[in-house]
């Protein structure tokens, strides 16, 4: 169901142009650029389902550095990263990485990311790269009353800068 959803907020970015809008009003979490998409756009994505914007968070994600520092787990949280790009009118990714379980990924536009709870995962840029993902996760990792499924973890030193 997370990856109907996620597809469905992806047509919605590339139908509507939206992407480069919310991109215009990114708020930092841990480090990383997000901004919910608006509630009258997902309720009617989730209707299908029998789910509302409580159930599944789902955000624009950017990425403007190197994040290594910000590898993290979500003890319930299943979440997706959907890396996107031309296509949901927004930058091509440019030297972005994603980290998950025990190994970098070069982030490619349209590759879609799976990190079950409990998966420790993050992502980064080299310096002048740029990366935008869009983030659905259930349940939300933020609950709305300063709640936060978020664990800050170590990785090693197997950075994607080095390579």
């Amino acid at each position: 169901m997370l990856r109907e959803v996620a597809q469905s907020c992806i047509d919605w970015l590339q139908d509507e142009r939206q992407a480069g809008v919310l991109a215009n009003h990114l708020s930092d979490y841990h480090g990383f650029a997000k901004r919910r998409l608006p509630e009258h756009v997902l309720k009617p994505m989730l209707a299908p389902y029998g789910l509302t914007p409580r159930d599944i968070q789902v955000e624009l994600v950017g990425v403007f550095d190197d994040l290594s520092r910000e590898a993290h787990t979500h003890a319930r949280a299943h979440a997706l990263a959907c890396v996107l790009g031309r296509r949901e009118g927004l930058l091509e990714p440019v030297a972005g990485y994603a980290f998950v379980s025990d190994r970098w990924l070069e982030a490619i536009s349209g590759m879609t990311i799976d990190i079950p709870p409990g998966t420790v995962h993050t992502f980064a840029v080299k310096p002048g790269g740029v990366l935008y993902f869009l983030s659905v996760q259930a349940p939300p990792i933020e609950d709305g009353a300063g709640g936060d499924d978020y664990v800050r973890v170590q990785i090693p030193k197997c950075h994607p800068f080095l390579w």
